[in-house]
């Protein structure tokens, strides 16, 4: 892949976060390659996200949507998504302008709510698709259906389905199973359900998974950004979306179990 030209996702708010841009645009311009702020829909070859977690997921979505592919820098508490590290930017910026890296291919989500088959709101996420709760008082009370099929009916605070790259963030501390990023699932797991016979389903993607709200109303959210309120009887449908994310990942990075261990250790921050 020829990179010319860089696009950034900077964090908004964090002050590393544009010490680290003002530090790409010199160390990209020393082995002439361009940068450009790709949240105002400029050409670019790859996407730059530098921030935590929250602004990678924000990335992958602008990646996705321009087929190209995304390298995270960790500037968070987590980072399981990035690639680099922010007191190492020198050395990534070369491997970009010479190669030295390679492509992951992770599936992303398409949900899509509907009542009375009318379209509410859609979204695309990487890490998962969560029916929620109305409001902190509230339960769901949803049927789950693979395809035609029925999984079950859950009374719960949530319905979470995630990818395999999301398996280690709101699904793992719901009690989801941790799943290698390379298996194209969905993993389906009840928030909080009000039957512990109920555990997490993982299930290929080849049919849609839909929600059904049986009783009141709910939430819809993506990667951790409310999408819409769902009405009673509001259905939400995932499947994947028609493109993967091209994840970057650079030498010497480690494998996932490593950086799993890394990251969720003892002593390490938790997924949130």
């Amino acid at each position: 892949m020829n990179i010319q030209t860089i696009g950034v996702v900077v964090h908004p708010a964090s002050d590393a976060a544009q010490r680290a841009y003002e530090e790409i645009i010199g160390l990209a311009s020393s082995v002439g390659l361009r940068v450009v702020d790709a949240t105002l829909g400029a050409s670019a070859d790859l996407i730059v996200s530098l921030g935590g977690d929250g602004t990678m997921l924000r990335a992958a979505r602008e990646a996705v949507k321009r087929g190209i592919p995304l390298i995270g820098v960790n500037l968070g508490r987590m980072g399981f998504l990035a690639s680099a590290e922010a007191g190492n930017l020198k050395a990534a910026v070369e491997a970009l302008q010479s190669g030295d890296y390679t492509i992951e291919l992770r599936m992303m989500l398409d949900g899509a709510a509907t009542i009375g088959g009318e379209p509410l709101a859609s979204a695309t996420a990487l890490n998962e698709v969560v029916i929620e709760k109305p409001t902190p008082s509230k339960v769901v009370d949803v049927e789950v259906y693979v395809g035609d099929e029925e999984v079950a009916r859950y009374t719960a605070d949530g319905f979470i389905i995630a990818t395999s790259t999301g398996s280690t963030a709101y699904s793992l501390s719901a009690g989801g199973p941790v799943v290698e990023p390379e298996l194209n699932v969905m993993v389906l797991t009840p928030v909080c359900p009000h039957s512990i016979r109920w555990r997490s389903v993982v299930v290929a993607p080849t049919r849609p998974v839909t929600v059904r709200l049986v009783d009141g109303g709910g939430a819809l959210s993506a990667d951790g950004r409310h999408v819409v309120q769902l009405p009673p009887a509001a259905a939400v449908t995932v499947q994947p979306h028609k493109e993967p994310l091209r994840l970057v990942r650079l030498a010497g990075d480690g494998g996932f179990f490593l950086r799993f261990q890394s990251r969720f250790g003892p002593g390490s921050y938790h997924p949130v």
